[in-house]
């Protein structure tokens, strides 16, 4: 990650600038594959810094043939803030069947956030695996989508996990997961893929599904602060911002890559 001006990166196009209110309790806000961004923090109560983190753009792949076939892409839906898209789960089988939910990223994350639009109601548990260079390991993930106990992706919640030293960057392809080209399948990514003991309902939807941050050791910004990122390589998928007590509010301008990378 490189600061540098607006100016300096002519792929760039403006793209918006709005204001999030934030409290003590961090929140996501979508930067659409952002590769420009500056935060103002304003109009303070109590609090006297601004926590923030830039998390990095996602691809989330559903495939029920364990990538027989190409998958289905949903990083937009996941990832675009808007509540008409969806990432659709219905009746996604479980790994012995087949069923498999991809995620891979530039930087490594601590977790997701999912924000159900229709939940699961089959009694299900989630569990998540790791490229470790030569072998899927167990990432042991805490599921806050669990409803009742026993049915992952029941409720809105965070799935979050240590982040694993050995945690490798791999292409599909050169796992060997994917026998077929697709648009991804040769990148380079820190892959998590996640899968269910019992298929999920016929009508599991998310709103979406984004990236937490690998530290709660966030970027600090003082009241009034203007503060530019940019990125010489990958996009942003997500911010995540808080206030160290009260209230108060961030103004973000960004500007995303012309035509995208979803």
């Amino acid at each position: 990650m490189v600061e540098i001006t607006p100016g300096e990166m002519g792929e760039l196009r403006g793209d918006t600038s709005t204001g999030v209110t934030l409290s003590s309790t961090a929140l996501l806000f979508p930067l659409k594959n952002a590769r420009y961004i500056s935060f103002t923090p304003r109009n303070f109560v109590t609090a006297v810094v601004a926590r923030i983190a830039v998390n990095p753009l996602l691809v989330v792949l559903k495939t029920i043939d364990a990538l027989a076939t190409a998958p289905t892409n949903y990083s937009s839906e996941a990832q675009d803030g808007d509540t008409a898209t969806d990432v659709t789960l219905s009746s996604l089988p479980t790994a012995a069947n087949n069923g498999f939910i991809y995620v891979g990223m530039d930087r490594p994350i601590r977790g997701l956030r999912a924000d159900m639009d229709l939940a699961n109601s089959n009694a299900s548990v989630l569990t998540g695996k790791y490229w470790n260079g030569t072998a899927w390991v167990d990432i042991s993930l805490t599921d806050g989508t669990i409803s009742g106990g026993t049915t992952t992706f029941g409720q809105d919640g965070d799935i979050t996990w240590t982040v694993p030293t050995a945690w490798r960057k791999a292409a599909l392809m050169e796992i060997g997961d994917s026998r077929v080209p697709f648009r991804h399948a040769n990148t380079p990514l820190y892959w998590v893929r996640l899968q269910v003991s019992a298929a999920l309902d016929a009508s599991t939807t998310l709103n979406s599904l984004m990236p937490l941050a690998p530290s709660t050791a966030y970027y600090e910004l003082p009241l009034g602060t203007t503060d530019t990122w940019a990125f010489d390589r990958g996009s942003a998928g997500s911010l995540e911002a808080l206030v160290d007590a009260g209230s108060g509010q961030l103004l973000i301008d960004y500007g995303r890559v012309a035509g995208g990378n979803f």
